[in-house]
């Protein structure tokens, strides 16, 4: 195992801070991350225009390359992630229908004894 200078490893850290900066930017949603090609070939235009390793320079690139058609890109409007079919609804049991209250007619009280209001009128 070879082992690599502080410097080194915090560059390695900065660059790949960069690209996690680059890859969650919403403009990039169509870069396939996972390509190998895609990499490869952002990190030689960057080697060939001697640019450092930014989020400016990578977008540069990425716009540059994307023009002239040579990233592997996910298709517009295409690509989700499978999803597993919905759990069918379970049934609830059917709701038990509340007791009706019976009503009754008003008890009119008179020297204590009930009357009847057969036969009465509303005054309203």
């Amino acid at each position: 195992m070879t082992a690599h200078t502080e410097e080194f490893e915090a560059e390695e850290e900065r660059i790949k801070q960069m690209m996690e900066e680059f890859t969650a930017d919403i403009r990039h949603l169509r870069f396939v991350e996972d390509s190998d090609y895609n990499w490869t070939c952002i990190n030689e235009f960057l080697e060939s225009h001697n640019l450092d390793t930014t989020v400016d320079t990578l977008h540069f690139a990425y716009a540059s390359l994307v023009r002239d058609g040579l990233l592997e890109l996910l298709p517009l409007g295409e690509y989700a992630e499978p999803q597993e079919p919905e759990p069918a609804p379970v049934q609830s049991p059917s709701a038990i229908p509340a007791p009706s209250v019976q009503r009754r007619g008003a008890v009119i009280w008179r020297n204590g004894r009930p009357l009847t209001d057969e036969g009465a009128r509303r005054l309203i």
